[in-house]
């Protein structure tokens, strides 16, 4: 399993493989972070050190939100435990990161007869 991944990513250019190691860094801390610390926080965290990178960032093209989905469903299917608030906040850094306009939007829908009231 790991060698077939190994070969996918050695497969891509070097910024796609760049972009999937900074996708998986991103998710990973995401996903620490929401265990440790309220969600304000890193929203809060997150927008102060956006704004200051937007103000440098070169704008991206709008292909690099399709590259940066196409390094996040990687990330995720390396760690398939991840849920998706880190998924969207990672995919939220990358894009602002790189002068892409994005916001993180949380809905809450009615869970599929799990026993669950909601599902995030």
């Amino acid at each position: 399993m790991w060698a077939s991944r190994l070969r996918s990513l050695a497969a891509l250019s070097a910024a796609e493989r760049t972009l999937s190691w900074r996708a998986v860094w991103w998710l990973v801390v995401f996903r620490m972070a929401l265990v440790l610390v309220p969600f304000p926080r890193i929203r809060a965290w997150m927008d102060a050190r956006l704004a200051a990178r937007h103000r440098s960032a070169a704008v991206a093209s709008p292909m690099h939100a399709w590259a940066v989905r196409r390094a996040l469903s990687r990330a995720a299917r390396t760690f398939p435990s991840a849920p998706c608030l880190p998924q969207a906040l990672a995919a939220e850094w990358l894009l602002r990161a790189q002068g892409v306009a994005a916001v993180l939007r949380i809905r809450v829908a009615p869970a599929a007869g799990d026993g669950r009231p909601i599902d995030a």
